[in-house]
């Protein structure tokens, strides 16, 4: 059994642990066990849709490898981990940018080029929300350039896509989704590790009104069966397909995509914002 299928209970268990874990007081075992349960919890809190508590855990963790020299570990948070959090499901681009300035820095004292290339996508994306389109194009120039292991190096793909898709570079987008999407499909051997790229190159593919392209990449993701299709990964992807059939006039089948994704949200505590997304779709949704 993998963490992902532990059920009510188990995530219960977890939460009050992780939850006086962050109250406690001594300060050095609690240091300790803070590191140890982000390196072994981290991961499971995303995918069952604790992004609150997540980034509490995320954050009390790099404060407490900082204060036990434990660089790789508070490194890999402050430039991954951290910002992936306060730049998609708690969004705050400035504290972003602020945790991949130190993130930054202890990549460079490591020499680890992964940590750097994914924190520079991630500070290019986090200046890109703020505004600042200019240094943020300098950033993913810097990521592009870096020589690192393709899990890292698709990151950096799919956000140069989000920067092009920003100016309206449609084309540009997709083609770099397309090699995000290449690259992660070669390193497990044609199955998915991610699903960020294949969202994003549905998305672009929407935006072309390509939207047989979207609507393959989509089903050709639901299709992988070793896939990291999660409750809220499969929301998201369920969601998208509601808004195809919608654009194409097929309501049915796009009540029953938004139908589908509401009920894949219910397994998850915090999507919050995306629920009410799903709820007004319906609404507004033509009967026919």
């Amino acid at each position: 059994m993998t963490l992902g299928q532990l059920g009510p209970t188990y995530d219960a268990e977890l939460s009050a642990v992780v939850d006086w874990t962050l109250a406690d007081k001594h300060l050095l075992p609690r240091a300790h066990l803070l590191v140890e349960l982000a390196a072994t919890f981290i991961h499971y809190l995303n995918e069952r849709g604790y992004y609150r508590r997540r980034l509490a855990l995320a954050l009390a963790a790099a404060d407490a490898a900082q204060a036990l020299e434990r660089r790789t570990i508070e490194g890999w948070l402050r430039s991954d981990a951290i910002p992936w959090t306060l730049l998609t499901h708690r969004p705050n681009p400035p504290e972003a940018s602020r945790q991949l300035t130190r993130g930054l820095a202890l990549a460079e004292e490591l020499g680890n080029a992964d940590m750097q290339a994914i924190g520079l996508a991630f500070l290019a994306w986090a200046l890109a929300r703020q505004g600042n389109m200019p240094a943020a194009e300098r950033a993913i120039a810097r990521a592009l350039d870096i020589a690192c292991t393709p899990a890292a190096r698709l990151r950096v793909l799919w956000v140069a896509g989000d920067l092009a898709a920003a100016k309206g570079q449609l084309e540009i987008a997709i083609a770099n989704y397309q090699l995000a999407e290449e690259t992660d499909l070669a390193t497990a051997h044609g199955h998915h590790t991610t699903v960020t790229a294949a969202l994003r190159l549905s998305a672009a593919y929407a935006r072309q009104r390509e939207l047989g392209a979207a609507r393959e990449t989509l089903t050709a993701l639901l299709a992988d069966r070793q896939a990291p299709l999660s409750n809220p990964r499969l929301a998201r992807i369920y969601f998208d397909l509601a808004q195809l059939s919608r654009i194409e006039g097929d309501y049915a089948t796009a009540r029953a995509y938004a139908q589908q994704a509401a009920a894949a949200l219910q397994q998850a505590d915090e999507n919050l914002r995306f629920g009410q997304r799903i709820r007004v779709f319906l609404a507004e949704l033509p009967r026919s």
